[in-house]
């Protein structure tokens, strides 16, 4: 504190700190100052560095300056002062009970001036979520901090989370070009660009982290090309928009939010289908999902059920209106492919471990029928699977727009993979013929 009368900044401890947490420390502060941010905000850096590790909070450093107190720097936000593109999801300063201006729009929409407005009702429900979907720039605001809306320091909350799939924008986009946007308070698209990255680093190693408690192969992090059109929070139950469409120079400051419930009629399933399209059609994937997922081999089941002699398979319809079989990529901590296809039908039926057995192996098939399109190398492995009771368990999907019991004597619906028509249709037969 006395040095700080005599210049604006100094970084101190209460205590001797380690040469691990120093370094950690280290890393984080000189990453954000490379990529231009304010000092203040290059502290905070630093002790998302240290927070990752799980640093005890004595051994945290402490920014003093001539303006403010060590406890009232510590508690500033993470929004960058030099930044004036943000990510669509940035922690308010602080929520004032008398500014709330919320305008019913239509059945299970609303209205929020800003972010700060609509900051409770997304904690709120992003903590009773089962899946969570991010579209953002950068990232820090919605996750990866402790002060961002989901929070690293508040994680136990999430206890019904299963999945979190972020899509950020790549540094790669052709949206980063001098001649397609003017970032005002940038010297250059590669300074913004640099901003990018170490924001990016951040949220991966949050994603790691977090990865141990969800162990699921869907959560990650991807990164897309093409031109921000929204900033979305969704849940299975809810979604948070925000319209990039204003020009360059005052986008994404101080953009109304609006709110979506997942309800007939509502927008929320078109935010939804553009959010699966942008994660599985035009994205690529991040330094987590490369090492811990094996993007190129999946595995399912078709689960048949039986209840007063008459028997069903369960399927599930996405939110564009196809329906496909349970199924998902396998973890790289998973050498048995059953287990890849039990948990997959689990977290997508929502079905108890109990509830269901695989009683053998249908075989296994290409991609798809657009595996030539995307130049992609990828196997799923089927098999057949039943429940335990003489009853159909429930169906609860969180993820999904809609699970159902279809009665195999029936024509089967719209499905969006042919493979998968061709191996129901052939579990079917045999069911049908015993």
């Amino acid at each position: 504190k006395a040095i700080s009368k005599h210049i604006d900044y100094v970084i101190g401890m209460h205590q001797e700190i380690g040469d691990k947490a120093a370094t950690a420390f280290s890393i984080g502060f000189y990453k954000a100052l490379g990529a231009n941010y304010s000092v203040e905000d290059a502290y905070k850096f630093g002790l998302v560095e240290l927070r990752l590790l799980s640093i005890p909070e004595s051994l945290i450093p402490i920014l003093v300056t001539k303006e403010m107190s060590a406890d009232a720097n510590r508690k500033a936000s993470y929004q960058s002062s030099t930044s004036t593109i943000q990510s669509p999801i940035m922690p308010p300063e602080e929520i004032k009970s008398g500014g709330i201006n919320i305008a019913s729009l239509q059945t299970g929409q609303q209205l929020y001036r800003n972010v700060k407005i609509a900051w409770p009702d997304m904690k709120t429900a992003c903590r009773s979520a089962e899946t969570i979907s991010i579209i953002g720039i950068r990232g820090l605001g919605a996750f990866g901090t402790d002060q961002s809306l989901i929070s690293l320091a508040e994680i136990g909350d999430y206890k019904n989370l299963r999945k979190l799939r972020i899509l950020l924008l790549s540094d790669n986009s052709r949206w980063l070009n001098p001649g397609y946007i003017k970032l005002r308070a940038y010297e250059s698209i590669e300074v913004f660009k640099k901003e990018l990255r170490t924001s990016h680093e951040i949220v991966e190693s949050a994603m790691i982290k977090l990865s141990k408690r969800l162990k699921g192969t869907k959560s990650g992090i991807r990164y897309y090309s093409g031109e921000p059109k929204f900033g979305m929070v969704l849940t299975d139950k809810v979604a948070f928009v925000n319209s990039y469409a204003e020009p360059s120079s005052t986008q994404v400051i101080d953009l109304p939010i609006y709110r979506f419930k997942k309800a007939p009629g509502s927008l929320y399933a078109a935010y939804k289908r553009h959010f699966d399209d942008l994660w599985h059609n035009q994205s690529e994937p991040g330094e987590y999902q490369q090492k811990y997922i094996d993007l190129e081999t999946s595995a399912g089941g078709i689960i048949i059920a039986e209840e007063y002699g008459q028997k069903y398979v369960a399927l599930l319809r996405r939110h564009d209106g196809y329906w496909v079989l349970p199924k998902g990529h396998r973890s790289l901590s998973e050498n048995d492919l059953e287990d890849t296809a039990i948990r997959e039908v689990m977290e997508e039926t929502g079905l108890h471990r109990n509830s269901f057995y695989i009683e053998k192996s249908l075989g296994h098939y290409a991609y798809d029928e657009k595996a030539e399109e995307f130049n992609a190398v990828k196997v799923n492995h089927l098999f057949l699977m039943r429940t335990r009771d003489s009853k159909r368990p429930k169906l609860s999907p969180p993820e999904f727009a809609e699970a159902k019991w279809w009665n195999i004597n029936t024509p089967l619906p719209e499905m969006l993979y042919t493979y998968q028509k061709s191996y129901l249709q052939e579990a079917i037969q045999l069911e049908l013929s015993q």
